[in-house]
């Protein structure tokens, strides 16, 4: 490879190095996380913050149980340990309601029957639990659970199984000193794709805001490191590609130096010769006064005065020397005679009447031009 395609190659894995220690560094969104409350997917939870939002409940997304007992608690999974679990009993204990949608926790009720399950089929009330009158039918796919003493069962199978004789239930909920606790066989109906079906919108506003500027708060879905998926690019990376892409930055910065360092005193480069315009008239009069070519020299100044006669008349190029002298004088009211005699008289014999012309012709180009650079000339 040849330096100057090296050279053009160094900034494109420049980029790519950097490209992957961004993506290295940049946490994965928690988009696809099932009951996510940030998830947009089938299995999030998002819609449902929505919905309380839009009828005016304070929702908050939570790393940590609250224990103040205020407003109601959305919990997902149960990944605590049973300090993580006493909180939740405070939080209801102080008042709270706590939602629970994970059947299998500890916290939650034993399955009434863990050999059946309801299959997706409509759920009736089935309790005399005031606050669910409003909500008349489900449909979910899930297991029923026990009723304990002092707890409440709602929504049983509405083609008359023995849910309601041994206690079976997809909906429990228990006091809980000053609060309660609420556990579900399933989450399905709090989920983005079932929310608008059936009843379960009303269902999940009902428990979790049941009065006006309600104060929600749903517990994050992050999972725990020993049980979780990588976070980032940087966790699916073997431990090695740290110090290798460390090595190729500090070789690039390396290379980077090596190219761009001069080494020794810069060198000092003969500057152009500098030719002013007025220095190029001059050295060229010089020459033609040499040579003695003074009717050269005449000729240099009468076609400087017919161009500038021509332009500041509007002449046209075909225009003989009468004609622009008599269209000069008609501009400048000098007499026509005189200026033709500047443009077709005699070569000067000598110096003095070259020069003598030179100053004629100037001080009729002058008046042509303007009456400031004619006063200039006579002065």
């Amino acid at each position: 490879m040849s330096r100057a395609t090296l050279r053009r190659a160094l900034p494109v894995v420049a980029v790519l190095v950097l490209a992957v220690a961004l993506a290295a560094l940049t946490p994965r969104a928690p988009s696809g996380l099932p009951l996510d409350p940030r998830s947009r997917a089938a299995g999030g939870t998002s819609v449902l913050v929505d919905v309380l939002r839009e009828l005016g409940a304070w929702v908050d997304v939570v790393d940590r149980v609250p224990t103040d007992g205020e407003g109601s608690l959305l919990i997902a999974f149960d990944f605590f340990d049973e300090a993580g679990r006493e909180r939740v009993r405070r939080f209801a204990l102080a008042g709270g309601t706590v939602l629970l949608l994970d059947g299998t926790s500890p916290l939650a009720p034993p399955l009434a029957r863990p050999e059946t399950a309801l299959f997706a089929e409509p759920l009736v009330q089935g309790c005399d639990e005031p606050a669910l009158r409003a909500v008349e039918t489900l449909e979910v796919d899930a297991a029923p659970l026990e009723t304990p003493n002092g707890a409440t069962g709602c929504f049983v199978r509405s083609q008359g199984g023995d849910d309601a004789e041994d206690g079976g239930a997809w909906l429990v909920s228990q006091p809980l000193g000053a609060g309660r606790l609420i556990t579900v066989g399933g989450p399905g109906p709090f989920q983005n794709a079932q929310l608008g079906e059936d009843d379960h919108a009303l269902l999940a506003v009902t428990l979790l805001a049941p009065g006006e500027d309600a104060r929600v708060r749903m517990l994050s879905v992050d999972l725990p490191a020993e049980v979780g998926e990588p976070t980032s690019l940087g966790e699916l990376l073997p431990p090695a590609t740290g110090p290798v892409l460390v090595g190729l930055l500090l070789a690039f910065l390396a290379l980077v130096g090596w190219r761009a360092r001069r080494l020794g005193r810069p060198v000092q480069e003969p500057p152009q010769v500098a030719l002013p315009a007025s220095g190029l008239v001059v050295a060229n009069g010089e020459l033609l006064a040499r040579i003695d070519a003074r009717a050269g020299a005449v000729e240099l100044l009468r076609a400087d005065l017919r161009r500038t006669l021509r332009q500041r008349l509007d002449a046209p190029e075909t225009a003989d020397d009468a004609e622009l002298a008599r269209l000069a004088g008609a501009r400048t009211s000098a007499d026509p005679m005189s200026i033709a005699a500047l443009l077709t008289g005699k070569i000067p014999s000598n110096d003095g009447e070259l020069v003598e012309l030179a100053v004629g012709l100037e001080r009729e180009r002058a008046r042509v031009l303007g009456g400031a650079a004619s006063a200039l000339v006579d002065a």
